[in-house]
């Protein structure tokens, strides 16, 4: 949306491998286009398995996510059959965390769900120009959010 279209035959070659390899998009939730520079958006970003795949982890599920601070969406691949790695964490650092930086870490979150909220609605409304400001203004309070944080570590 917003650029040129892609016409068949630009994608002739990406189709021919795509079938060459028997690969397909596994399912996909969430934002539709993955890649944005605010004038253009495209679904240019996509996981691909095989018949393989499938046979040993027979459900899959892409979630595209909000992009966040990055013009591509980040996805989450998710299978029934993932397990958790087994954390073991440093008690002194959890202490640390959770004493001194723990409303650093609350407005990193506010800051984080502030701009995929809005970031969420651009999905549907790309040339809205107030939500454009609202993203890149909760764009630059997250990065300053983000500074303050790195600011205080290196203290």
């Amino acid at each position: 949306m917003g650029g040129n279209k892609i016409l068949d035959h630009e994608l002739e070659d990406l189709n021919n491998l795509l079938h060459t390899c028997e690969l397909q998009e596994i399912r996909w939730t969430g934002a539709y286009f993955s890649w944005t520079n605010k004038t253009i958006w495209s679904r240019i970003d996509r996981a691909l398995t095989n018949a393989y795949w499938f046979e040993t982890s027979d459900f899959t599920l892409t979630h595209y996510l909000t992009n966040g601070l990055s013009d591509h969406t980040p996805m989450l691949i998710d299978t029934l059959a993932h397990q958790s790695p087994n954390l073991n964490s440093n008690s002194v650092t959890c202490g640390l965390n959770k004493d001194h930086f723990a409303d650093l870490r609350a407005q990193q979150d506010k800051g984080r769900r502030e701009l995929s909220n809005i970031q969420q609605a651009l999905q549907h409304d790309q040339r809205n120009k107030n939500l454009l400001q609202e993203e890149k203004t909760a764009r630059d309070r997250y990065v300053s959010i983000f500074s303050s944080s790195i600011s205080l570590i290196q203290q």
